[in-house]
């Protein structure tokens, strides 16, 4: 209050521990967090009077967010072979991020600049903030991690920080569940490159959803997410998943569980959706459990691909209030144990299997590892939206002629024409028929008569929109 009494005092920052927004990224830390968060007194204090940037640490990683309502900026940095540089002038201010660099850990050592945000407040009215690199907002909107298994690098390509050897900065591999792993897989999220999933014994195909589908052989195959996080109290989170599987055992297919056993982290909760004979499980707990209700039972377990999702409506809901959606469609559940979710904060992630979390089988004899296709995975730190569920699976698409797609199958071409659709309700109905077929997009060619082309899509994913105000049902829109 004082310091904005002050005209000579340009901009205020205050530094602490704890990081109070979320989500952020974390490694190797007990992922300590802030009561309340953003509604906590702490941070409406500092945003009534307007403090520039918030500075924390506690979990070994670097993130950048700004507060929802006001230019406060919270951004989180790490020690060691890591800093942050604040340079300041009148109107201005930008910080600047630095990584060690080199293969080996050097006494005389060398930096490289990774990341950058600048704020401008020439117009107070109007302030300017630009990042980039590891200092570049996170958006909660998209989602924090996404995996399409179209490739694989080295754990040496990508940098994960923590993932490293008394003197090597970036570690050539690392044991999982007594596999050793060399490779990792790229997360296509928000937190980038610190959350890869390290992977092994997993083979990429031409898929069916997207470019390339993970293949899985049970105990052969494990990718889990070295990195902590990033659920933490009573935060949201939302998964989903594509998945093609025979398998009747119950299977894992998100797993998100202890990091390391402790008496007050086994008072907390896990979130780890598996497949039981078909029909989707949602674990908080090994006694707490939400599951399908369907009348007639489901066999996601046919061969076929299928899309899984879950959603918690809010923070601190109930296990029974989060939703689960199959194939795009949400499913009626029933709940065993019913618990108000409130996460382990240093838990860890994997796909198919435990990962690198403190689980062990024994403690849940029923579990196995994932055999079959996985693809398109998300994670997203906030309920799922209607459209995040219609990024549907594709075939391989050739074109033919002008306003003719072809879908290639091992018996004969299939041709679908798609002139002269002059209402809009066929041409959503045909559009919906499409949207498994990646390649090519529907689009109005003219707005007079609103005939429709099918013209090549230059993107690997299109998204396709939902209008649900205006048909009143969940139908999938012919535009980009």
């Amino acid at each position: 209050k004082e310091a904005r009494k002050d005209p000579t005092i340009k901009h205020i920052f205050v530094q602490s521990h704890l990081p109070v927004l979320n989500p952020v990224r974390k490694t190797l830390s007990s992922a300590m967090f802030f009561d309340r968060g953003p509604k906590s007194k702490f941070w409406q204090l500092m945003v009534q009077y307007g403090v520039d940037v918030y500075f924390a640490g506690e979990v070994h990683a670097n993130t950048a967010l700004k507060d929802e309502f006001s230019n406060t900026l919270q951004i989180v940095s790490k020690g060691g072979n890591c800093f942050v540089q604040v340079l300041v002038d009148e109107d201005s201010f930008t910080v600047n991020n630095f990584y060690e660099t080199g293969e080996k850990y050097q006494i005389v050592k060398s930096f490289e600049k990774f990341g950058s945000i600048m704020v401008n407040k020439t117009n107070p009215g109007d302030v300017q903030i630009t990042s980039s690199g590891t200092m570049r907002l996170v958006d909660v909107r998209n989602p924090i991690m996404h995996f399409t298994f179209d490739e694989v690098n080295t754990l040496w390509e990508r940098q994960v920080l923590g993932l490293s050897t008394r003197e090597l900065i970036r570690a050539r591999q690392i044991d999982m569940r007594g596999m050793t792993l060399v490779h990792a897989m790229p997360n296509y999220g928000e937190f980038g490159q610190q959350y890869d999933a390290q992977v092994g014994g997993i083979t990429l195909k031409r898929g069916e959803v997207s470019e390339s589908a993970g293949i899985f052989n049970g105990h052969m195959s494990n990718m889990g997410i070295f990195s902590v996080g990033p659920l933490v109290a009573g935060n949201v989170i939302s998964y989903s998943l594509w998945f093609k599987t025979r398998q009747k055992s119950e299977a894992i297919l998100i797993h998100f569980g202890h990091g390391w056993n402790s008496r007050t982290s086994d008072e907390k909760d896990m979130f780890t959706l598996t497949l039981d004979g078909g029909s989707p499980k949602l674990y908080a707990r090994s006694s707490s459990i939400l599951q399908s209700s369907e009348p007639n039972g489901l066999a996601l377990n046919d061969n076929g691909w299928h899309q899984l999702a879950i959603s918690m409506p809010h923070s601190g809901c109930n296990l029974s209030q989060v939703k689960m959606f199959v194939d795009g469609a949400r499913i009626p559940t029933t709940v065993r144990n019913d618990v108000t979710l409130f996460f382990v904060n240093h838990g860890r992630l994997s796909m198919g299997g435990l990962g690198f979390s403190a689980t062990t089988e024994t403690e849940f004899p029923s579990w196995n590892r994932f055999i079959g296709q996985m693809d398109e995975v998300y994670i997203w730190a906030r309920t799922i939206w209607k459209n995040d569920l219609v990024n549907s699976p594709k075939r391989i698409f050739v074109k033919e002629m002008r306003n003719t797609c072809a879908t290639k199958r091992r018996r004969g071409i299939k041709i679908q024409k798609l002139t002269n659709l002059k209402r809009k309700n066929k041409c959503r109905k045909r559009c919906s028929r499409l949207t498994p077929c990646l390649g090519f997009k529907v689009v109005t060619q003219n707005e007079g008569t609103e005939t429709v082309a099918c013209t090549l899509y230059l993107h690997r994913r299109p998204k396709f929109k939902v209008d649900e105000e205006q048909e009143g049902r969940n139908n999938t829109l012919c535009a980009t």
